[in-house]
């Protein structure tokens, strides 16, 4: 099995371009994707709610 620890900190170390290298690695290679829309969707739900109604802002 794989050093989870040592691959961890291979990942922190790299650049955005290696990470995008990586990505499409993932993708083309193993079918890997990543769910970026459904994630920011639920950030962007969780932050709306956690703005204060004073400022004015409508959903």
């Amino acid at each position: 099995m794989a050093d989870i620890n040592a691959i961890a900190e291979a990942l922190v170390n790299i650049s955005s371009e290696e990470v995008a290298e990586l990505a499409k690695v993932l993708q083309d290679e193993y079918g890997i994707t990543a769910k970026t829309e459904e994630k920011t969707s639920v950030v962007q739900k969780n932050f709306i709610k956690k703005i204060p109604k004073h400022t004015g802002y409508k959903k």
